[in-house]
């Protein structure tokens, strides 16, 4: 017998977190210690899930009033009550159908004609409906095709209507939340559903990258500088090509190819819904070129790793050889640089072990070595995947002989490195970055590495690159010279920081409990980065800017007025892999996604002691998450003292943070000493020599 669906969905205890505006911790108690909390409506003992009309009651009857929840949030409480009568995956292909009919009738000449009849036939549950409109509008517009899988959408439609199964509402259920959502938010909500299903199944997106990897978003940053026609051979879901496109801006041709069908089509529907016009084709690239004719000013590659693979051996693009049949990162390198326009520059990714195995492999990269295709190879960390912890390499390639290092290759070993996709622009363009953050790298002859079995990996190479003696010699007398004047600085200004003499006992408080009572307020960020800027646009300060000092971040003075722009003294917070809290002193900025903006009553609280303790160690525990760990702001803890304890304590950290500087100079100068003394004794440099 067929049963109505729970009408509002079932919930996991994070989603109450959210719901309710506290910590994951507040519900596990809850569950424990509170009596009357509901009883799991479903899944498992280890994951329950709960009645979410039945929470929601129960916490309005403690005095919480449960946040209205996101949209990501209502669809996957919808799944849960499905109860295991559809797969997770078949569930974002519907969502993201929808999505896509919703914002295709709102381009039709009439406007929302279609989506209106999808609302009125969701009403009465009447999902053939959807098959009818959709087959209308393919006839007069491309994309409806294109974008939307009727077939699949209709199989699933009818899959839930089966007899016996608790399914009945579904389709208006799942309209309905849709029709909620704002125009603007289409995107983000289809991007947050698929990252909880790469979060429900965590070795999911090795193959079809997934929402926030930050592989993807190493590519992103390492070719954002470049412009022209852009292309990606193994695009996935389309995670690079979204984050590419919306730095670069303008009207750029996007290509894409994907083997998945599936992948294929939620990255055409992604990028459609992110307003990337993309052509993305379902092919096996390595089998056949789709596009042999295309020269791409900027092409990123992240494939399949260890992907079998069958060739022919006539195909022009193997001209360095036959990458081995169960080793296919030399077939998409060679298939990149076939593409490459005469200018152009191609970012790979792929694992450690062909920078420097033997055999086949060894040849194609000298091959490759000889006509200067390969200008630097960047190492990476492990687990920069959730999937698997091994060590990564970029490779960025060039058609033969337009390198900008003739003759040589860049290597930059940032395998030590704990966010390498915010720093590798920088470590290719060759810019100053601090002592500690800047990674060993070297500038190596092609002619000593192919004559070393042409290995490539970059813990070989910059640990072993030589020097003229001389060179040495005046190294460790200028690192002897640092180290004097780093040690004379600390000890002429040095002093023990003023700790204030007795600090009151503080009433520990969440930014949630200060929004509640009025202490602060607290807005996401939803501006988007990349359009270009002028001197009357406002600065649109990303996750990324929040390692710059606000004062060092340039000033566009805006004409623009309105509530979304920053004032002077607001708190800018990310929470993504780590927490950080920045001051913006200047104001007039824009947040982007995934910056919240923290504003504070000066009466009440000093905006930099709220920025100490945003990042304070004890925040760091809500973090959850593996591919891209992140905690919820509301959950983060401010413990609060009067508000001229909190100046003293400012004024006390200020302090420590000039000594811990000059600290850093004297250890990175007799660290600097000491790696110049053992260079000259390794290269038996006379320290007496001429200099």
């Amino acid at each position: 017998m067929t049963t109505e669906i729970i009408r509002d969905g079932l919930v996991a205890p994070s989603d109450i977190a959210e719901l309710a505006g506290v910590s994951r911790a507040a519900v596990s108690n809850w569950r424990k210690r509170s009596q009357g909390f509901p009883e799991p409506a479903g899944g498992t003992e280890a994951k329950p899930l709960f009645d979410r009309a039945e929470v929601s009651a129960w916490l309005r009857g403690r005095g919480y009033e449960p946040a209205r929840a996101t949209a990501d949030i209502d669809v996957f409480g919808l799944f849960n009550a499905l109860d295991g009568s559809t797969r997770i995956e078949r569930m974002a292909a519907v969502l993201l159908s929808l999505l896509c009919v919703r914002k295709l009738s709102a381009e039709t000449a009439d406007g929302y004609r279609g989506w209106d009849r999808l609302r009125a036939a969701a009403a009465v549950d009447d999902f053939e409906e959807f098959d009818t409109v959709v087959g209308e509008f393919e006839d007069t517009d491309e994309r409806w095709s294109q974008l939307v899988s009727r077939s699949e959408v209709r199989d699933e439609f009818e899959n839930w209507a089966h007899p016996g199964r608790r399914s009945v509402g579904v389709f208006g259920r799942l309209v309905d939340i849709i029709d909620r959502i704002d125009p603007g938010d289409l995107a983000s909500v289809g991007d947050r559903f698929l990252a909880r299903v790469v979060s429900a199944q965590v070795r999911s997106g090795g193959d079809s990258g997934f929402v926030g990897s930050r592989t993807s978003a190493l590519l992103v940053r390492a070719a954002s500088g470049a412009q022209g026609v852009l292309y990606d051979p193994a695009c996935g879901i389309g995670e690079a090509l979204i984050g590419l496109s919306s730095r670069r801006g303008g009207d750029v041709r996007v290509v894409g190819h994907e083997i998945d069908p599936t992948a294929a089509r939620f990255a055409r529907q992604r990028c459609y819904l992110h307003g990337v016009s993309v052509d993305i084709g379902s092919v096996d690239v390595l089998e056949a070129d789709p596009v042999p004719g295309l020269l791409a000013d900027v092409i990123v590659v992240e494939p399949p790793f260890g992907l079998s693979w069958r060739y022919d051996r006539a195909d022009p693009r193997w001209a360095y050889g036959i990458a081995p049949s169960k080793a296919s990162e030399f077939a998409w390198i060679q298939h990149a640089v076939a593409h490459l326009a005469s200018e152009g520059r191609a970012y790979v990714i792929t694992p450690l072990g062909p920078a420097f195995k033997s055999g086949p492999a060894a040849a194609i990269r000298s091959g490759l070595l000889r006509d200067g295709c390969i200008e630097a190879i960047v190492g990476l960390p492990g687990k920069m995947l959730p999937h698997t912890s091994i060590p990564l390499v970029l490779w960025v390639l060039c058609r033969p002989g337009a390198s900008v290092r003739p003759g040589k290759v860049l290597f930059v070993d940032g395998s030590a490195s704990p966010d390498p996709e915010d720093r590798v622009d920088d470590w290719l363009a060759g810019r100053k970055q601090d002592a500690l953050d800047e990674p060993p790298h070297a500038e190596v002859s092609i002619a000593d590495i192919i004559g070393l079995d042409a290995d490539l990996d970059p813990r070989k190479w910059v640990k072993s690159v030589g020097v003229e003696p001389e060179q040495l010699v005046r190294k460790l007398a200028a690192s002897q010279s640092a180290l004097r004047d780093a040690l004379n600085d600390i000890a002429g200004g040095a002093s023990s920081p003023a700790i204030p003499d007795v600090v009151s006992t503080a009433a520990v408080l969440t930014v949630q409990d200060l929004v509640r009572q009025g202490i602060a307020t607290l807005e996401p960020g939803r501006a988007r980065p990349g359009g270009g800027r002028t001197d009357s646009a406002p600065r649109v300060i990303t996750v990324g800017d929040l390692r710059v000092p606000m004062p060092e971040i340039p000033e566009i003075r805006s004409t623009r007025e309105g509530t979304d722009l920053t004032h002077p003294g607001d708190i800018l917070v990310a929470t993504v892999h780590t927490i950080r809290a920045v001051v913006d002193h200047r104001g007039g900025n824009l947040c982007a996604t995934g910056v919240h903006r923290l504003r504070v009553d000066p009466d009440r609280l000093h905006h930099e002691y709220v920025a100490h303790c945003l990042a304070g160690d004890w925040n760091t525990r809500f973090l959850r998450g593996t591919a891209a760990p992140r905690a919820d702001i509301k959950d983060l803890e401010i413990p609060v003292v009067p508000v001229a304890e909190q100046e003293a304590i400012v004024a006390a950290l200020d302090q420590v943070k000039v000594l811990e500087t000059r600290a850093q100079h004297v250890a990175d100068a007799a660290n600097s000493v000491a790696a110049a003394l053992l260079d000259v004794v390794r290269f038996a440099a006379p320290l007496n020599a001429s200099v």
